[in-house]
């Protein structure tokens, strides 16, 4: 996805994941990431918190910059909504990240 920010354009891989896969999946879904060239951000919108959690979860060992949300968040808030990182703790924005 490419959005228009700050006078720029920023890219971004945008995932939105409804209901949750099999762990075993999101293996080779963070294999995938990882070998990624085009994008260096991704960013998983979900309906709710507790698949927010579960995906953190999957993604804890990945190095490359990734990113959680509600879905309902960017259609409310765009760019100053909330994200999670993978990394415990970790919250920003989404203006942030594409920064």
């Amino acid at each position: 996805m490419t959005v228009r920010i700050d006078g720029g354009e920023r890219k971004f891989a945008l995932e939105y994941e409804r209901t949750p896969k099999a762990r075993q999946q999101y293996a080779k879904i963070c294999d995938d990431i990882a070998a990624e060239r085009a994008v260096d951000r991704f960013l998983y919108l979900v309906p709710n918190y507790d698949l927010l959690s579960f995906l953190i979860g999957c993604f804890a060992t990945l190095r490359r910059p990734i990113y959680f949300g509600l879905a309902r968040d960017l259609l409310d808030r765009q760019f100053d909504m909330s994200l999670r990182s993978a990394r415990p703790g970790a919250m920003t924005t989404l203006r942030n990240v594409l920064r």
